[in-house]
C-alpha cells in the first residue's frame, strides 16, 4: 500500500500500555485515554520527512476505535502535521517534530516549600532539547494549558514527556 497526500503509513502495537512484565495495569482502566490509549507507533511507509522504521510518538485519538485514520489490522495512515509529536530513537532518546517543542515543568515555591505542594508554573517552562529556534536549557513562557504530557511506553518503560506547540510559546528568557 501507498499513502497519498504525504501522508505517513504506521503500525500500532495495541498492547503497549497494558503489561508491565507480566502484571496487568490499571492505566487500562483509566478515564485519562494519554494513559490508556497507544501513542506510540512505527513508520511502515514513511515520506520525505519519515524514514520506514522511525518510531513516532503520535496524539492517542489517531488509533482509537473506529478511527477514520485505519486502514485495517493494526495499520493507520496519518497526515504529517503537528499531531505526530516526536520521534523516539532505538536509544529511547525523543526529539520534538512538527512544531512540537519538548520541554519541562519549571516548579513554583522554594527549597522550604514540601515537594506535595509544589505546583507547575502554568506559564514557564524549560527546553530539553533543541529545535524550533528554541536550545536546550533555554526558559519559555507559553499560553495557560498549552503544556501536552505524552506517555508512553518504550522497551518495557513508562515514560513521560511534555510538548509545546511551537505557536504556543509567547517568550524566552535571553
Amino acid at each position: 500500500m501507498i499513502s497519498s497526500n504525504d501522508k505517513i503509513i504506521v503500525s500500532v502495537d495495541y498492547s503497549q500500555k497494558r503489561y508491565s512484565g507480566e502484571i496487568l495495569l490499571a492505566k487500562e482502566f483509566s478515564h485519562n485515554r494519554r494513559e490508556s490509549n497507544p501513542v506510540l507507533c512505527k513508520v511502515e511507509n514513511g515520506n520525505l520527512h519519515v524514514p520506514n522504521g522511525t518510531f513516532l510518538l503520535v496524539h492517542h485519538n489517531r488509533f482509537v476505535e473506529n478511527s477514520p485514520h485505519h486502514l485495517g489490522g493494526n495499520l493507520y495512515s496519518l497526515s504529517y502535521n503537528s499531531s505526530i509529536f516526536a520521534k523516539v530513537s532505538n536509544s529511547g532518546k525523543v526529539k520534538g517534530m512538527c512544531g512540537n517543542v519538548l520541554v519541562e515543568y519549571i516548579f513554583d515555591g522554594n527549597e522550604l516549600t514540601p515537594e506535595h505542594l509544589k505546583k507547575p508554573n502554568e506559564h514557564r517552562y524549560k527546553v530539553v532539547s533543541n529545535g524550533f529556534g528554541y536550545k536546550k536549557g533555554d526558559i519559555v513562557f507559553a499560553y495557560p494549558f498549552a503544556d501536552y504530557e505524552i506517555v508512553y511506553v518504550f522497551n518495557g518503560n513508562e515514560h513521560r514527556v511534555i510538548k509545546i506547540v511551537q505557536n504556543d510559546i509567547v517568550g524566552k528568557i535571553i
